[in-house]
């Protein structure tokens, strides 16, 4: 799973980030834990919007 959110810096700046969640499984294939990475985006809501819609297109 994978989205922009809006993150703020101390001084308050307010900045789009993109988070991917991932799950990760035991050895039974049970759910133990999940692992957020967030990468600062350079892309503005509406780029990143776009892309969002063509990925599920090509599904």
């Amino acid at each position: 799973m994978a989205g922009e959110i809006w993150n703020r810096r101390k001084d308050g700046e307010v900045y789009p980030e993109w988070l991917n969640i991932n799950v990760i499984r035991d050895d039974e294939g049970s759910v133990s834990h999940y692992a957020g990475v967030f990468q600062i985006s350079v892309h503005t809501t509406i780029p990143v919007s776009v892309s969002i819609i063509w990925r599920i297109m090509m599904l």
